[in-house]
């Protein structure tokens, strides 16, 4: 029922797609998506001091560095989180937190509304850092930062 609704409204839009196809296309654009969550964590965890967490790890998280004692959950982009995945992301990381004292949580968000990024502290007191503050933050007192940042830029966008 819902698919000849669906393909009905295709047709009378004009537009030359299925709804078979459309939902082809999601599943690419969601496997290009997690690929690229993927690629982020891989490349980030590079930087010195930080082991990749891949799946399975206690905290649910993505990046860990025991010498500056803090654990990242990345996100590709700032839309990527619901309301309710934003709070679970937040629960899992206060959790970590209080069976860990001395470590700090942070939200990474790699491409954000800005290049610039953000710098803030959510309402549950874990900071969220964004776009180029979050790769400056991650390759703090290495001595080629800004290059790297705008390495890292360059080497997204041409993906």
């Amino acid at each position: 029922m819902l698919h000849s609704i669906i393909q009905a409204e295709l047709q009378k839009r004009r537009l030359n797609i299925s709804y078979d196809q459309i939902l082809e296309i999601d599943a690419i654009k969601r496997n290009i998506s997690q690929q690229l969550g993927t690629f982020w964590q891989d490349l980030l965890s590079n930087a010195k001091g930080y082991e990749n967490l891949k799946s399975g790890h206690a905290s649910g998280c993505d990046l860990i560095n025991h010498k500056r004692k803090h654990i990242i959950e990345l996100k590709n982009k700032y839309n990527t989180m619901n309301a309710s995945a934003y709070h679970g992301v937040n629960m899992k990381m206060l959790k970590y937190l209080k069976e860990h004292p001395g470590y700090s949580g942070i939200i990474g968000i790699i491409n954000d509304r800005t290049r610039e990024g953000r710098d803030a502290v959510n309402r549950y007191g874990i900071r969220e850092l964004s776009g180029q503050k979050l790769i400056a933050f991650l390759l703090e007192g290495e001595s080629d930062v800004q290059l790297t940042v705008e390495d890292l830029i360059k080497m997204f966008h041409t993906l």
